[in-house]
């Protein structure tokens, strides 16, 4: 479970403020919830994930693929750290030292109890606003993933199953057969 720390709007100056003590938190709609350790099974799929899309990436210097805990700055009231995201060599530019600043091409959610409805609801809407070309959601609880193309008309997907394989628009290197991703 998000852990609401106060009710007053925050902004990312109040998210920088928070004090260095091991926690991670998120600011979502200007509140700042201190996110909780995630399970080793949603490890284990991050990580699986990971080393397939870093591969990748390195191999052909496409750009970088970075992991949780990583800050991507959508706005002055949302900070977000997707489990996995992808920038291509040509908007690097947006990395920096305290994070990314602008929208990755690909931002990779995997579910928990805690962070559904903000990852369904509230980040998908964001990321979609700030230019997220593509975003995955990756359910554990339901071993399937759903794929989505930033369009014109908002978010569209092109991929949603519990079987075949998920392959990235913005990638198409990358791609996963579904039920590897959940038998770790």
């Amino acid at each position: 479970m998000l852990y609401v720390l106060e009710q007053k709007r925050k902004t990312v100056r109040d998210l920088i403020a928070m004090p260095d003590d091991g926690k991670q938190y998120e600011l979502i709609a200007g509140q700042i919830f201190m996110v909780p350790p995630p399970s080793t099974y949603h490890q284990d799929i991050a990580g699986f994930l990971f080393s397939k899309i870093d591969s990748i990436v390195r191999t052909k210097r496409l750009g970088k693929v970075l992991f949780a805990p990583v800050n991507v700055f959508a706005d002055n009231e949302n900070v977000y750290q997707p489990d996995i995201l992808f920038v291509r060599q040509e908007n690097i530019g947006i990395i920096e030292m305290d994070g990314i600043h602008g929208a990755p091409d690909l931002v990779i959610e995997i579910l928990s109890p805690s962070n559904a409805y903000f990852d369904l609801k509230t980040k998908k809407e964001v990321y979609q606003c700030i230019g997220v070309r593509e975003y995955w959601i990756v359910d554990p609880m339901d071993h399937s993933i759903e794929c989505f193309a930033n369009s014109t008309n908002g978010y569209q997907t092109f991929f949603l199953g519990k079987e075949g394989h998920a392959t990235s628009n913005v990638l198409p290197e990358f791609l996963v057969e579904v039920p590897n991703v959940f038998a770790l």
